[in-house]
């Protein structure tokens, strides 16, 4: 099994919202590999990539963020 250096080690359920620092809960799960092209094209087109990317949804503000690229640099985008 290869290790994406990216992931973090434990997916906490709740985190401080980015914006409001109110609570955020998990709220979804999507494959990195998921893109603008699919949504275009109707259908996945890549195909997956098998590293879950968790999203979290603000009860105060309502964002909705991911805390997977958070320590990403310029480079790694």
């Amino acid at each position: 099994m290869i290790l994406n250096p990216y992931q973090c080690a434990s997916v906490p359920r709740t985190t401080a919202c980015k914006v409001c620092h109110g609570l955020a809960k998990l709220t979804a799960v999507v494959d990195f590999s998921r893109c603008g092209a699919d949504a275009l094209a109707g259908r996945k087109v890549d195909p997956y990539d098998g590293t879950p990317v968790y999203y979290y949804l603000c009860q105060g503000c309502g964002f909705c963020f991911t805390r997977a690229f958070d320590h990403w640099t310029t480079g790694d985008f």
